[in-house]
């Protein structure tokens, strides 16, 4: 026969055996919840963020090789539709070689990008796909042999003033959703960068 242990050893004995009751099971249970919820979507956030960065860095890529092409010597006018939802099928801009008096150059086939229209796909992950809506405030313009932007209707004065911004948003169940990230164009050089907002 073993020796009573001490009380005071006794009560340590209880309540060293003693479980989680349930209503403190279920107060971890919506804590852990609530971390979750809040982290997945501030997940998705980001990612909604780095996919609408992505497509914007991919458009001024775009336009970048474009303008280097209008330095070949011939014009290159690039047509960029507004568009909502932007689908696998959709060309979110075009580009095709133009003559100083807006005609379309046909000598050339395969200059400013011509045959390589932009297009992008969507994204998907996380349960959530991402499609895009484009638009843009001068839906038509020319990168000039000459190293300028001009309005695609009138080439020869090249009057563009002001920066020329094409929006990019994030499109999830047929709303948009997120911040938008922007490509400025800038006058007369035609400077390419992608931005929150055009001055």
């Amino acid at each position: 026969r073993q020796p009573a242990l001490p009380p005071h050893w006794q009560r340590m004995k209880r309540n060293t055996a003693r479980g989680f009751t349930l209503s403190e099971l279920l107060v971890i249970i919506v804590i852990l919840g609530i971390l979750s919820a809040i982290g997945v979507g501030s997940f998705l956030t980001e990612l909604r963020a780095v996919r609408v960065q992505s497509a914007a860095n991919e458009l001024a890529g775009w336009l970048g090789a474009v303008r280097r092409s209008s330095e070949r010597g011939i014009g290159c006018r690039v047509d960029v539709p507004d568009a909502n939802p932007v689908s696998v099928v959709t060309n979110v801009a075009t580009a095709s070689a133009q003559n100083a008096d807006n005609t379309p150059n046909t000598t050339l086939p395969n200059n400013c990008l011509s045959a390589d229209p932009l297009r992008f796909t969507s994204g998907q992950g996380s349960g959530v796909t991402t499609t895009y809506a484009v638009s843009s405030t001068v839906n038509q313009f020319v990168f000039t042999p000459r190293g300028t932007i001009c309005d695609a209707d009138d080439n020869l004065s090249c009057t563009l003033a002001n920066p020329i911004a094409i929006t990019i948003s994030a499109v999830e169940g047929g709303a948009i959703v997120g911040n938008p990230r922007r490509v400025c164009i800038r006058p007369p050089l035609g400077l390419i960068e992608v931005a929150a907002a055009c001055p």
